[in-house]
């Protein structure tokens, strides 16, 4: 039923944080787990920002995604180390152009399993 009412518009999906700025130039791996989209970007002036587009998930219930800062910059996630969150997308309700969105900020609530998910992959 969902389905039908949807307009052949692939949603977008945006994850986002902000207050970040201890972690200036660190690398940002964000992975939305349902799609298996796998992207990295950098955290820049305390913030970063990621906008997927074309994928196959679309769940009213927002995708779960994973993502990781890199806090001590060697390229493996490390929960002793770096700030690993995973957290549901939550959708904007539009079925015309449906958008996902996560913004994450300080305090983190972290989720130490991420590293083994996305060092699997």
């Amino acid at each position: 039923m969902l389905m039908q009412l949807r307009n052949e518009r692939e949603p977008e999906f945006i994850v986002e944080g902000t207050g970040l700025e201890n972690y200036e130039g660190r690398s940002v791996r964000v992975t939305i787990d349902a799609a298996a989209v796998d992207t990295t970007t950098v955290v820049s002036d305390g913030a970063f920002s990621v906008e997927l587009t074309n994928l196959e998930a679309w769940d009213t219930s927002g995708p779960l995604a994973l993502l990781y800062i890199d806090a001590d910059g060697n390229g493996v996630c490390t929960p002793e180390a770096d700030v690993p969150i995973s957290q549901n997308l939550s959708w904007n309700g539009d079925f015309d152009e449906p958008i996902y969105h996560l913004l994450i900020t300080t305090p983190f609530n972290t989720s130490e399993w991420v590293c083994d998910s996305i060092n699997d992959n």
